[in-house]
């Protein structure tokens, strides 16, 4: 992760306490070798990107991340 993905991560999220566990809960499970797919949907601006990297930097998972842009 780079300097601004880490300041992401630090990020203070706020009602977010159920969605984190399940995510702690999925990446703790990957690390036990026991994979699955996460899906985040919604709005945005709501902080999917932010909950992701917070749970991910607090993981110990190797984490790459990537994007798309739309092309015409």
């Amino acid at each position: 992760m780079n300097d601004q993905t880490n300041d992401q991560a630090n990020e203070q999220l706020v009602g977010r306490e159920a969605e984190q566990a399940r995510l702690r809960a999925s990446a703790a499970a990957a690390a036990g070798g026991r994979g699955s797919l996460v899906l985040i949907a919604g709005e945005a601006g709501v902080g999917k990107t932010a909950l992701a990297r917070q749970a991910l930097a607090r993981s110990g998972l190797a984490v790459h991340e990537g994007f798309a842009a739309q092309g015409g």
